[in-house]
């Protein structure tokens, strides 16, 4: 399948582009929802998989890799090692003595290029459908039917993409490329071994019409330590009611539209953010923690907080868990 939007080596050696149409991150918690409405499904297994030298450089004919998995490594099981070998560099660049590079630019005659190709069925009871990658390098881009879905740098840091617009009930095909060097090798230069490839797990998502788009906990202490204040800053789209419980306590408060109330509760309209949907809102709960536990490496005290979503008929639409610390930093 030709695929749109073909990724150009000026592209990859901007240090300005760093993504495209990758979504915010955010926090990430453990999302338990009912069996009929399962939210994410895992894509890995067994991947088509071919490579090519560079940009230009023809691809080899289609074969098999697994995900997750280094290219490389797989590499090596297989005869005359046809995807290249992990290189282990300390102080120098991985490229220092086979092209000579300034700050800016980026390998031109080496830099491999893995297309990883697979086909999935997009659930039947899903409204919307995102990709998650949860580790590629060095950079990846996406797409899916052979429709451009977007671009994202930062090798361990998981990308997200929203692919509802290019999906279609049945079998759908998606297509990942893996650049082993881009702009961000310049900075992701630390003493280990240099590898490519989808390296963690690549999971579908979808999210239901009420969904905790983030949350951010934050704590602040008496000056005696006799007490926390622990504050959820959640950001929730869709219409319904949150509860948050903690340490044996529970608040709750609906959304949908923005108000504000003197129970401790703050609602807000999201920022004016191009990156945050229109039908984000924020919602703060405060609790206090009367002689708080806490963390340290000798004791390393954790706290478990559950924040449940309810839609308008009080059904539970998702329930995610957090493990937290309550510690003082210096």
């Amino acid at each position: 399948m030709p695929l749109n939007h073909p990724i150009t080596s000026a592209l990859l050696a901007d240090p300005e582009i760093f993504q495209q149409n990758r979504l915010p991150f955010h926090a990430h918690f453990a999302d338990q929802t009912s069996p009929e409405l399962p939210l994410t499904v895992s894509l890995d297994g067994e991947w088509n998989f071919r490579y090519a030298e560079n940009l230009t450089a023809p691809f080899t004919d289609w074969d098999t890799l697994t995900v997750p998995g280094f290219i490389q490594m797989q590499s090596l099981q297989k005869p005359g090692q046809p995807y290249g070998a992990p290189h282990y560099v300390n102080t120098q660049y991985p490229w220092d003595g086979h092209e000579k590079l300034h700050p800016g630019q980026i390998p031109q005659d080496y830099n491999p290029i893995g297309e990883y190709q697979r086909s999935f069925t997009l659930p039947e009871n899903w409204a919307s459908c995102y990709l998650r990658l949860n580790g590629a390098d060095s950079a990846a881009a996406v797409w899916c039917n052979g429709v451009y879905i977007g671009y994202t740098e930062d090798t361990f840091t998981p990308a997200e993409f929203d692919m509802t617009a290019a999906v279609h009930p049945g079998e759908n095909t998606l297509t990942v490329q893996v650049y082993r060097f881009c702009s961000g090798s310049w900075l992701e230069d630390q003493d280990f071994w240099r590898m490519s490839g989808l390296f963690r797990s690549v999971e579908l998502f979808t999210k239901p019409e009420l969904h905790l788009e983030d949350v951010f906990v934050k704590q602040s202490f008496a000056e005696d330590f006799s007490s926390a204040t622990v504050t959820f800053d959640c950001k929730v789209s869709g219409a319904g009611t949150v509860s948050v419980v903690f340490n044996g306590q529970e608040q709750s408060a609906e959304v949908g539209e923005p108000a504000e109330y003197d129970s401790g509760v703050v609602f807000g309209k999201g920022e004016a953010d191009p990156d945050v949907e229109e039908d984000v809102q924020d919602v703060s709960f405060t609790f206090t923690v009367e002689h708080p536990a806490l963390w340290s490496a000798e004791q390393p005290n954790l706290y478990e907080a559950e924040i449940a979503l309810l839609n308008e008929v009080f059904t539970v639409r998702s329930r995610n868990f957090l493990n937290l610390t309550i510690r003082y930093r210096c």
